[in-house]
């Protein structure tokens, strides 16, 4: 097995070397064609100039700031938490007590004298 994984190593390692050696260069940058011009005043034959599509980033900065608000208008009135009730100091301790009385009371039932 030792001897196959160095005969992979040596594959793997070396076969680049000798495709360089010969020639072959990877991912080597292909020359584009060149396109015949079939008009006699060169104005560009078969490709004739266009431009992107516009889109939401070539707006103006208000123009898009408008945008988002429009989209944003059906979730005005909603609210992402609902209103968190904060339990005052006097009824944490009262029911915390309360707590502590029904575990006194399940722990004398349960537990031999």
């Amino acid at each position: 097995m030792r001897k196959f994984y160095r005969t992979l190593l040596f594959v793997i390692v070396c076969t680049p070397c000798f495709a360089w050696g010969y020639g072959f260069i990877p991912n080597a940058p292909v020359p584009f064609p060149a396109v015949p011009s079939n008009n006699a005043n060169n104005t560009g034959g078969w490709l004739s100039a266009t431009a992107f599509p516009k889109g939401a980033d070539d707006l103006a900065f208000t123009d898009r700031m408008a945008l988002k608000a429009k989209g944003y208008e059906p979730f005005k009135d909603l609210k992402a938490y609902r209103g968190l009730v904060v339990e005052g100091e006097e009824h944490f301790i009262e029911r915390q007590l309360a707590l502590m009385e029904i575990e006194r009371e399940e722990d004398n039932s349960t537990m031999s004298d």
